[in-house]
């Protein structure tokens, strides 16, 4: 942890341009009634007159934390790519974590695809990786539509509202179904959050 916290300062300290920063917090609810809380927050600069920069993340929910550093590279203004290493703790111990993350975007359009995995998907056991598969597709300035899939969660339409004349958006998603068949359908699943974006 004291890696990370020494990482996160350097991101501070060494970059300048502003990019995407935020806060968030989000609710899984489902038809058993479970309501499962998680708290994430994502910090990203490019290095001054670079197609560089480093990023970090962090994430706690029931049972699981998470937080990793890594370089991130924009080829072009609607292309960045980012690699990571980080950790994550379980009730069974501490363990490394990696990450990557694809993000492109023009005009209204934008997709993020984010990838994890540990050690244990390198023996075979694919329960390690993760995926969050995001697309949006912005209506007007408080307003975007899209789809969302998130693995070991579910899949469906994905709606974001940003409150004007503040940082802050509130989004939700209805994922009554699980492409890979690890979650059973249901047609109560919802993930319900909100964001406060800062500089």
């Amino acid at each position: 942890m004291r890696a990370i916290l020494m990482a996160l300062g350097f991101l501070m300290m060494a970059s300048s341009a502003r990019a995407g920063n935020f806060v968030e917090s989000f609710r899984l609810l489902s038809a058993k009634g479970e309501a499962v809380d998680t708290f994430d927050t994502y910090l990203a600069r490019r290095f001054e007159k670079s197609s560089f920069g480093m990023s970090a993340f962090l994430l706690v929910t029931e049972g699981w934390a998470e937080g990793y550093v890594g370089p991130t590279y924009a080829p072009v203004e609607w292309t960045e790519l980012n690699l990571a290493i980080g950790g994550e703790q379980t009730p069974d111990g501490m363990g490394l974590r990696y990450a990557a993350g694809l993000w492109v975007g023009t005009g209204p359009w934008s997709a993020l695809l984010s990838l994890e995995a540990n050690n244990d998907v390198f023996t075979g056991d694919d329960i390690g990786a993760w995926y969050d598969f995001t697309s949006t597709y912005s209506i007007n300035d408080w307003l975007k539509l899209g789809l969302r899939d998130r693995r070991f969660v579910g899949a469906g339409p994905h709606i974001v509202t940003n409150i004007p004349s503040t940082p802050m958006s509130i989004w939700a998603t209805w994922m009554p179904i699980d492409p890979e068949g690890l979650a059973k359908t249901d047609t109560m699943r919802f993930l319900l959050g909100s964001a406060l974006a800062f500089p």
